[in-house]
């Protein structure tokens, strides 16, 4: 008989259990199993126990940004658990953050997996797909309790964390600075031929803020307030000195941040248009540019270093390079050398053949460019891009000899000419 009342009083179905967890979380701890929730539910990869110890913790002693709260909790909750979030601040080990899984041991699980490289690794998963249902789940259910948990606002989330990586990443190279640390030097000049390794990700959040800083803005969204906010976070002060200038690469897969990216952001007065081209904010790129004078655009090329459109490219953001030369056409293209290079480069033959249409008179605009196409197009063995350029006006009789041209390219209509 025992058993059969208390089977009556078990809810019915998956999201009956998760109310009935949530609601027993203690106040004290609420905003921090919130939070530890949020990232596990939005994070870009599954995310260790010295990147999610780390990741809550740095943001423990603020409360949650209004965006990603409002309508989604009660204010109640949120106040009554600063205090215990300020103290817990201040111990952000992986100790805590286990003391605090304890709490939402239903929703989530350590999963240890055996690596190569490392022995065994544990990370942090929700335990099934329907936990994340439940969270991120739209309609409330009314009691504000358990709604204080809700991740209904996926956006506002996303922009959240975006700006919490930035948090840690000054917060470091500011801890960094007054502690004497120079920044690692792992950029690489166009000319330089150094072996150096770019440093490997070593699952700690900083290096997490480093890499997916962008990404969690890019998934922001394309409304105008989100644009908003970015502008905020790209153009405050105190980041466009100490994250932008931030040197080291965290993924031996993206390899070394390029020369351009680190010429183009390091700079104190960097523009908000450049760091949004650097992090590939396409959709606040456009908004920036829409209605922008060709007199205002050429002064902020002239005073970055490596102008807009070659860190489009260096960095293969090819939408926002497209953005760039629909909203201010050919001028833009006659501001920056080496961009019709980097494109025969790469065979983007439909790109390179709407850049050379653009221009009235491409010999005027790129000059010998031209010429040094027909070598890359020669090189890569490309027909298709060695005749739109003979198209185009490019003259083989003034390449280069030490580029000799394949006759069974010209199709005998310039140097038999």
């Amino acid at each position: 008989m025992e058993v059969k009342e208390c089977l009556k009083t078990l809810p019915v179905g998956l999201n009956g259990i998760y109310y009935r967890i949530l609601s027993k979380v203690p106040p004290q701890h609420r905003q921090a199993v919130r939070s530890i929730l949020q990232w596990v539910c939005f994070a870009e990869h599954p995310l260790r126990p010295t990147e999610l110890a780390g990741l809550f913790d740095k943001q423990a002693s603020k409360s949650p940004s209004r965006s990603a709260m409002d309508s989604d909790s009660d204010s109640d909750s949120d106040a009554n658990s600063n205090t215990a979030l300020n103290e817990a601040s201040g111990r952000g080990t992986v100790s805590r953050l286990r003391d605090l899984l304890r709490f939402c041991n239903h929703f989530i699980l350590l999963v240890k997996k055996f690596d190569l490289d490392n022995g065994d690794v544990e990370t942090v998963h929700l335990v099934h797909q329907s936990a994340k249902d439940y969270l991120t789940r739209r309609e409330k259910n009314g009691e504000s309790g358990v709604d204080y948990f809700r991740l209904g606002k996926r956006r506002a989330i996303h922009m959240d964390l975006g700006r919490r990586c930035i948090d840690i990443l000054t917060q470091m190279i500011d801890t960094n600075r007054q502690e004497g640390i120079p920044p690692t030097n792992s950029i690489r000049g166009p000319n330089d031929k150094t072996t150096e390794q770019p440093k490997p990700y070593s699952y700690t959040p900083e290096d997490y803020a480093a890499l997916c800083r962008a990404r969690h803005l890019r998934h922001g969204g394309d409304d105008l307030d989100t644009h908003a906010q970015i502008l905020r976070i790209i153009s405050q002060d105190k980041a466009s000195h100490s994250v932008w200038a931030w040197q080291a690469s965290p993924n031996p897969l993206l390899g070394m941040y390029s020369f351009h990216f680190h010429q183009a952001t390091r700079d104190e007065n960097a523009s908000a248009l450049t760091k949004a081209i650097a992090l590939g904010l396409s959709s606040t790129v456009k908004v920036l540019v829409s209605g922008m004078t060709v007199e205002d655009y050429t002064s902020i090329v002239r005073s970055s270093s490596g102008g807009l459109l070659n860190l489009a490219l260096d960095l293969r953001h090819m939408r926002i390079f497209e953005i760039l030369i629909e909203a201010i056409g050919s001028p833009a293209l006659i501001l920056e050398p080496n961009v019709i290079p980097w494109l025969a480069d790469q065979k983007s033959l439909e790109v390179l053949h709407r850049v050379l249409k653009m221009t009235q008179n491409p010999r005027v605009t790129f000059g010998a460019e031209l010429e040094y196409c027909l070598h890359k197009a020669v090189f890569h063995d490309s027909e298709s891009i060695f005749t739109l350029l003979l198209d185009t006006g490019a003259d083989p009789n003034l390449a280069d000899v030490a580029y000799p041209l394949a006759p069974a390219l010209i199709d005998g209509r310039s140097l038999t000419s």
